[in-house]
C-alpha cells in the first residue's frame, strides 16, 4: 500500500490504542475546503510523540478518511472517538459504551460530522 503525499500543511496527532495500550500517530492533511484528511497512522510511543510536539496545534472540522488510510498500527481499527473529558483521539470499532484508555472516562457514543483534533508539525 502506498502512502498518499501530503500539504505542507499537514500535520500529526497523537492517538490511543485501548487493545494494546499503546498511543499511535495519525498524518493529518487540511484540504483546501478545510475538512481535515487523515493519511496515514504509524507507530509512536508517548514519550517522542510529546517531544515532537504532537498535541501543540489544535484545529476544527469535518474528517475524512484518504483511500491509502491503514487504521491503527497495533488493532487495525479505522475508526476513533473522541473522549470528551480529556480529548484524546481512541480507536473505535463500533462499540456503543466506551472507555477512554487515557483518562479512564466510561461514555456512550454518538455520530459527529465535526471533531476536534490536537496535533504537530509535521
Amino acid at each position: 500500500m502506498s502512502i498518499t503525499p501530503v500539504s505542507r500543511k499537514a500535520f500529526a496527532v497523537s492517538a490511543e490504542c485501548p487493545e494494546s495500550g499503546r498511543s499511535y500517530g495519525i498524518t493529518v492533511d487540511p484540504l483546501p475546503d478545510g475538512t481535515l484528511r487523515l493519511v496515514w497512522a504509524f507507530m509512536i510511543d508517548r514519550a517522542k510523540a510529546r517531544r515532537e510536539g504532537f498535541a501543540s496545534q489544535h484545529v476544527h472540522g469535518s474528517v475524512v478518511f484518504d483511500d491509502n488510510y491503514n487504521g491503527c498500527p497495533y488493532c487495525g481499527a479505522r475508526g476513533f472517538y473522541i473522549c470528551s473529558g480529556c480529548g484524546a483521539m481512541v480507536c473505535y470499532k463500533g462499540e456503543s459504551v466506551v472507555t477512554c484508555p487515557a483518562c479512564g472516562r466510561q461514555a456512550g457514543t454518538r455520530d459527529s460530522d465535526e471533531f476536534d483534533l490536537k496535533g504537530g508539525g509535521y
